[in-house]
């Protein structure tokens, strides 16, 4: 395949679909059963709290499975045999995660959400997201450690990387833009009872794909990063 299909088809396997399906089927009867659960009053609502936290967490860890497997060679989506993998480390994982957001994009909605303004603040905290965003979240996921939140480690790497680099956002751009169209023509065209469902599983295959384009790219460019992966 052309890479630029074969990247599009990273979900498409045995384990991928079925790792697609639990997700998005879990994720559909949470949402389907929690207005049940919320007639539980307040005890009903921290339990569709918790449940929604829990589903979460076990979502950005798969995602988090899917980078580490691309950059270290996989071409398909793994499936989601835990193993030895506990509550604690998956909530390790997705806090991990979390807090990249917080420090590369937390500061540009934060700053949209209570000034209003388009100035240069907002669009130097619109570059500091694009740039330093998608390489922390792959250093993350590589190095395991909170030295991912240091921008100097992610400067370097893009310095090293810089064209490459440039290559990947742009193709993260392209496949988001992409899968972007394509399910807002099938949103328009499936019944009305199925549009939460088919757009859950096309959130969740755009997520997968996106995560394989990531670490595909420390695949790539390993010596360059030389994370010790």
């Amino acid at each position: 395949m052309p890479w630029v299909i074969d990247i599009l088809l990273y979900p498409i396997s045995t384990a991928g679909l079925t790792s697609l399906a639990i997700i998005v089927g879990l994720s559909f009867l949470l949402q389907l059963f929690s207005p049940i659960l919320a007639l539980g009053g307040m005890y009903g609502g921290v339990l569709v709290f918790g449940l929604y936290i829990l589903m979460a967490i076990y979502i950005t860890w798969y995602i988090a499975e899917c980078i580490y497997d691309s950059a270290t060679g996989g071409t398909r989506a793994r499936d989601t045999y835990m193993g030895n993998v506990g509550l604690g480390d998956m909530w390790s994982r997705a806090w991990s995660l979390l807090c990249v957001w917080f420090i590369y994009v937390a500061p540009l909605v934060l700053y949209a959400i209570f000034v209003r303004r388009a100035d240069g603040i907002l669009w130097a905290l619109l570059a500091w997201a694009v740039i330093f965003y998608p390489v922390g979240i792959l250093a993350m996921v590589v190095l395991d450690s909170m030295s991912a939140l240091n921008p100097f480690l992610l400067i370097g790497a893009v310095c090293r990387t810089f064209v490459p680099y440039v290559g990947l956002l742009l193709l993260l751009v392209l496949v988001t833009v992409v899968m972007g169209l394509v399910e807002f023509v099938m949103l328009r065209y499936a019944p009305a009872l199925l549009r939460v469902l088919v757009a859950r599983t096309l959130d969740i295959y755009v997520a997968m794909v996106l995560a394989h384009v990531l670490g595909r790219f420390y695949w790539n460019n390993s010596e360059r990063l030389d994370w010790g992966l």
